[in-house]
């Protein structure tokens, strides 16, 4: 059996392989003969490290996994500047009356509010359904999926209530 050294890291186990030597040693003895740590095989047969995205199929999940991270950019991105905009104008009156004085349609407006009540909405209800998670409840892929469109729904009728409102 030969000594083969490995750039994993130390809190790696794999069945083929047994770690020999102290914690600090990264020297791995190969106990089957056939037995090759798995970056050199990976490199030998032209893989990548890890998987790429592309092997994935571009499902609901990872949809609102990006939707989820984009609306909290969104949100964060809208907070600051409301924030900048109070420090330049010294008053949110100040602020009203500009937008009044544009004298947008009432249909721009709406979809204004709309395009800022649903990240709020979508955000708040996807968040709570990765609290329901935490707490193991809804992890079987059904469920998964049915929360998932549950959200996007309740997202999308409160951010029209939300906009509708005043």
């Amino acid at each position: 059996m030969a000594l083969v050294r490995c750039a994993r890291p130390l809190w790696f186990r794999h069945p083929a392989l047994r770690c020999c030597g102290s914690l600090m040693s990264r020297t791995w003895l190969a106990t089957d003969a056939n037995a090759q740590p798995l970056i050199e095989r990976n490199v030998r047969l032209g893989r990548p490290l890890s998987p790429h995205i592309g092997i994935y199929k571009f499902g609901n999940n990872m949809l609102m996994s990006i939707t989820h991270r984009a609306t909290g950019m969104v949100l964060a991105g809208g907070l600051v500047s409301f924030g900048i905009g109070i420090l330049a104008t010294k008053d949110v009156n100040t602020m009203l009356s500009l937008l009044q004085s544009l004298h947008l349609p009432p249909s721009i407006i709406f979809l204004e509010k709309l395009f800022c009540a649903f990240p709020f909405t979508y955000h708040t209800l996807n968040g709570l359904r990765h609290l329901t998670w935490d707490m193991a409840i809804g992890l079987t892929m059904p469920a998964i999926y049915r929360s998932s469109y549950v959200v996007l729904l309740l997202s999308a009728i409160s951010a029209g209530m939300l906009a509708a409102w005043y």
